[in-house]
């Protein structure tokens, strides 16, 4: 009798590319494609998660997120017994926004599942812990048409995250470094130094050139001799991510600054080692006064290591994905339902208590419109009572119009107008006047780019709400997509101190926690 095969629901990486888009044409040298084809081909199937509900599949895989965010998942897993059938892949460093991903967080992580699978060399006991680079390769490798003398000198093409770390920087980060570097060359070289990316600021763009699409990076890449490619983070073993592949494919030497152990992985003759450089002058000075006969045969020694099995056994899309299938079909795991109790609810502890990760910030929880970010709204008492302030991160190069109206009516009214010309990756601030949305249930942010069709942009609010009560006392917060109206709480300062002390946390921990418990009891049963 024919054994019957896995129905595998994927949970994508922060829950974008439902619908199967995770599996469509666009991403078929990325590692979903390769491991659906080999799933398949083998009787087994994988869709994702809203065509095949968890509780319905046979196995999971979970790609990574903030796990805090991804607990609803966690839960459900949880209830209908799959966590001993699920595979989770850790994908992002402890530096990205919100993130505990250091190793004691990841070995408490690994007791949820059958697989974790994570580039963390320091917590791999190829058991339940796998090792496993799992990124994103979306086109072919470039031939090199030995065209050193044709090519551009310099680039960065990257993000400047430092202004989305809400709260701090890791002490490892590489963001900054990024920026410091982006410094150095726009002065030293801006002839022959370009820059790509978002979220630069003013001073960071006198040789921006805009922002790449991911399938259009290695293209522009192969234009360059040389390219800056840090990664997120350094002082760690293992976490070596897509960018120094890109910049293999696209056949441009890489300056590289990230894990502690690269040449475990990769030569040290295919890339340039920002470490061996006291200064940014040293590193110009030798980039500059590489002989053609040095650059190709750097470029000989990527082309080895790329067609070696040091990458096509870990780091390749196929790596990948024949990881994955393993962990997949690995016999189930006997979890401990008890300790997996306990971690869940602390994990939705920390959700709830702690603002570093129950805070809804456009990073993760914002749904976009077109080119537009709205991820802010709120009363501000400065300006004056009837005033509120919208903050808008605007994310290309266009005109923009926005106009604040009624959505029940659908037309313009008591429209506010702006335009701004050429703005990128810039946080835009402007405050309406209460006049304009007093008396209206609904209110809606149309945004008009270069005179195209205008978007809404909806601002939903409870059609229970009574605006005639808006007044000083109430201020809007917006939150998952919603504005809600909370009441301001105008405290003594005497009430302050209080609150800020040791023994009211205590206080408030013993009578609030029981209710959270409660509750969560509730919402798990609830799912």
């Amino acid at each position: 009798m024919k054994k019957k095969g896995l129905k595998i629901a994927y949970i994508p990486y922060y829950g974008q590319e439902l619908n199967n888009i995770a599996f469509s044409e666009k991403y078929k040298y990325r590692w979903t494609n390769i491991l659906k084809e080999k799933l398949e081909k083998n009787g087994h199937t994988i869709a994702t998660y809203d065509i095949l509900p968890i509780e319905e599949s046979d196995a999971v895989l979970c790609f990574d997120n903030v796990y805090f965010q991804n607990n609803r998942h966690f839960w459900r897993m949880f209830i209908h017994r799959k966590l001993g059938n699920t595979v989770h892949i850790d994908y992002e460093p402890p530096s990205a926004n919100c993130k505990i991903h250091n190793p004691e967080g990841l070995k408490k992580l690994s007791n949820l599942f059958k697989v974790l699978v994570t580039y963390n060399d320091e917590v791999v006991n190829n058991k339940t812990i796998v090792k496993g680079c799992i990124a994103d390769y979306l086109t072919k490798e470039i031939e090199y048409k030995n065209n050193f003398r044709n090519k551009k000198f310099l680039l960065i093409l990257a993000n400047y995250r430092v202004n989305l770390m809400l709260f701090g920087l890791h002490k490892d980060e590489l963001y900054t470094k990024r920026g410091e570097a982006v410094l150095y060359f726009q002065e030293k070289c801006p002839e022959e130094f370009d820059l790509y990316g978002n979220y630069w600021p003013e001073t960071h763009m006198k040789c921006y050139k805009g922002n790449v699409e991911r399938e259009e990076k290695i293209k522009v890449i192969s234009q360059y001799k040389f390219i800056i490619s840090y990664d997120s983070i350094t002082n760690q073993k293992g976490y070596i991510s897509e960018k120094i592949f890109d910049c293999f494919k696209a056949k441009t030497i890489p300056v590289y600054w990230g894990a502690d152990n690269v040449t475990e992985y990769i030569p040290k003759e295919c890339f340039v080692d920002k470490r061996d450089f006291n200064n940014y002058d040293e590193l110009y000075n030798y980039l500059k006064n590489m002989t053609e006969e040095e650059y190709n045969q750097r470029i000989k020694a990527i082309e080895e290591y790329l067609h070696s099995d040091k990458y096509r056994n870990l780091f390749s899309s196929e790596a990948s994905a024949d990881i994955l299938y393993k962990a997949l079909l690995k016999k189930k795991r006997h979890i401990n339902y008890i300790k997996a109790f306990k971690i869940l609810l602390e994990f939705h502890k920390k959700r709830i208590s702690d603002i570093r990760y129950n805070y809804d910030n456009f990073y993760f929880d914002t749904r976009k419109i077109t080119n537009v970010e709205l991820f802010d709204c709120k009363y501000d008492e400065e300006l004056s009572d009837s005033f509120f302030k919208f903050k808008i991160r605007l994310t290309k190069k266009h005109k923009y119009k926005f106009y604040i109206c009624s959505n029940s009516s659908k037309m313009k009214i008591n429209v506010r107008q702006i335009e701004l010309d050429n703005v990128y990756a810039n946080e835009y601030e402007f405050e309406i006047s209460l006049n304009y949305i007093l008396n209206q249930k609904n209110i809606g942010l149309y945004v008009s780019i270069d005179d195209k069709d205008t978007k809404l942009y909806k601002l939903k609010i409870d059609s229970l709400i009574n605006w005639e009560y808006l007044n000083k006392n109430l201020h809007l917060v917006l939150k998952q997509n919603k504005i809600y109206i909370e009441k301001k709480v105008i405290m003594k300062e005497s009430i302050k101190r209080f609150k800020s002390s040791k023994l009211y946390i205590i206080l408030y921990r013993i009578v609030k926690l029981p209710s959270i418990f409660i509750k969560q009891f509730i919402d798990i049963f609830k799912l």
